[in-house]
């Protein structure tokens, strides 16, 4: 019985190494997979807390069912009683970008909304995100970090 040997030189050696090491590099060179960005569309819920005139902030909260609650205070007078805030929310990855848009309406102003409540469920639980929010109408804007948790508070006020 004869056995047939492949025969392994150094130049075999060099070439099957230099091939790995080429394989090491493709993988570490490849750029990371990036989600595409999606924009979502959220309506506030308004109601009059008597928030002082001068005061522009947002509150963020995390409910146990992992949804969150932005709740933005203090409009400068822009909104009437029969106006409206959403919000445009982008999210691309871990990065969160809102374009708060307000519609004053024509009501009057005898007791116009301070506070505007939006709810987000499109946050996944236990990720760490960056946020930013704008109030182009007040040229006021704020940026935060956060992991959805329930029990999460952060208070922020909006700065120009």
């Amino acid at each position: 019985m004869t056995l047939s040997w492949i025969a392994i030189g150094t130049v075999e050696l060099c070439v099957l190494g230099f091939i790995a090491a080429a394989a090491v590099i493709a993988l570490i060179m490849k750029p990371g997979s990036r989600n595409e960005a999606v924009t979502e569309f959220a309506a506030g819920l308004l109601s009059h807390e008597g928030v002082l005139a001068g005061s522009f902030g947002i509150e963020l909260t995390c409910r146990d069912d992992y949804s969150t609650v932005i709740t933005r205070q203090g409009f400068g007078g822009l909104l009437s009683s029969d106006g409206s805030v959403s919000l445009a929310i982008t999210i691309k990855d871990c990065d969160i970008t809102i374009e708060e848009r307000i519609i004053s309406g024509h009501g009057t102003s005898d007791d116009t909304p301070d506070t505007a409540t939006f709810t987000l469920t499109c946050l996944k639980p236990r990720l760490h995100y960056h946020l930013r929010y704008t109030s182009e109408a007040l040229s006021r804007s704020v940026t935060m970090s956060f992991t959805v948790t329930p029990g999460l508070s952060i208070v922020k006020e909006l700065v120009q």
